[in-house]
């Protein structure tokens, strides 16, 4: 690989136990979730691993991955990686890849202990003894590499802030260039330099003295809109470093709190402690609504005034913007008919193919994301 400044990765393969494998709590999909800050020696604590598990099996596909092991066992396809962790004068391997499919096995294990489940004999066989790869030079770098590798462009992929998080990294070990972050990647530039703008806003509103505490990951695909379209960014300055992207800088702070005040309820206050009313709702509440409301900064202040008071669409058609014909309802038809011709031949190969079980789970996660973004319209 030319120009980068990692250095070569070096792995060896070694059978362990399950119980000698550690969930990782720092591992970047978790950057968005609640979960539980430890010391490096509480990692190998039982409250510690079970609360990464519990995350990992109610918010990541944990149940389903778990029902796959259940039904073909523990594939040796794609192997997880580890680096070794010495607790308390014992071994380890903590996780650098593959927490969502230990976390699995060791629950499917605990409910056969339990007696809650019954194993085909070759199945409970493929769970005893898992063969891993054991990173031997786990640099920062080196970690961040694979992870990103597998999660940036692989077939389980992260959340757009934890894809963030790892651009970021790369791109500063890499001398902040963002062609050879790509080619580490697999990704084009320009949406490793979106990424990087979008880092500087969200970083920058985490500042505002009215509104930084509601910037929370769980507001990224806001940012990642604003910083991919130049509309926005003329709007905001955004005044472009060419040498570091990190270190760019937002000129018009006015127009950026006026963005934030978009995402909060009306009677959002930091001085109130009274509850925001059940009708009262954000301006915006998903990120591809500033696609429509950017048609509206060329026609000034008025028209943003209107979006303010009247709402997206009414403010479109006063100053008139064709509002978009919804074309998605015949796609979902399209897909549902996909799902429904499924034969039982399609569904055992799905169970062993890693990249047509991703495009499952990444349809329930939209699915379910949609779900709740109509949900927040209906009365």
């Amino acid at each position: 690989m030319k120009n980068t400044t990692m250095k070569e990765i070096i792995f060896r393969t070694i059978s362990v136990e399950p119980d000698r494998i550690l969930l990782d709590p720092k591992n970047p999909r978790f950057l968005s979730s609640d979960i539980i800050k430890c010391q490096e020696k509480e990692i190998a604590t039982d409250k510690v691993q079970n609360q990464i598990k519990k995350i990992i099996l109610n918010e990541y596909q944990g149940k389903l991955i778990k029902e796959s092991i259940r039904n073909v066992g523990f594939l040796k396809i794609d192997r997880v990686v580890c680096k070794t962790i010495n607790i308390k004068d014992k071994e380890y391997y903590l996780l650098i890849e593959g927490n969502r499919r230990i976390a699995a096995l060791k629950d499917l294990l605990e409910d056969v202990k339990n007696l809650k489940v019954q194993l085909e004999p070759f199945i409970l066989q493929s769970l005893k003894s898992i063969e891993i790869f054991v990173l031997d030079n786990a640099s920062f770098d080196n970690v961040w590499l694979i992870q990103g590798l597998r999660h940036i462009s692989g077939i389980s992929e992260w959340k757009a802030f934890e894809k963030s998080q790892a651009m970021k990294n790369l791109y500063l070990s890499n001398k902040y260039n963002t062609r050879v972050v790509g080619e580490i990647i697999g990704r084009n530039p320009k949406e490793i330099v979106n990424y990087l703008r979008a880092l500087v806003i969200f970083e920058e509103a985490k500042k505002d003295i009215d509104y930084g505490e509601i910037v929370q990951p769980n507001k990224w695909d806001f940012f990642i809109h604003l910083a991919q379209a130049p509309e926005w960014l003329k709007w905001l300055v955004f005044t472009e470093s060419r040498s570091n992207l990190l270190e760019s800088k937002i000129k018009n702070l006015d127009n950026l709190k006026r963005f934030l005040s978009w995402l909060v309820e009306p009677s959002y206050s930091l001085d109130s402690m009274e509850i925001p009313k059940d009708e009262d709702k954000p301006m915006l509440t998903a990120g591809r609504e500033l696609r429509d409301v950017k048609k509206l900064l060329k026609h000034g202040d008025e028209a943003l005034e209107d979006f303010e008071t009247e709402g997206i669409y009414p403010a479109l058609e006063k100053h008139g913007e064709v509002v978009q014909k919804t074309v998605w309802p015949t796609k979902i038809k399209a897909s549902i008919k996909a799902l429904e011709e499924m034969g039982i031949e399609d569904i055992k190969k799905a169970a062993k193919d890693e990249e047509q079980l991703s495009l499952l789970n990444k349809l329930h996660e939209i699915v379910i994301e949609r779900i709740e973004d109509i949900t927040k319209y209906m009365d």
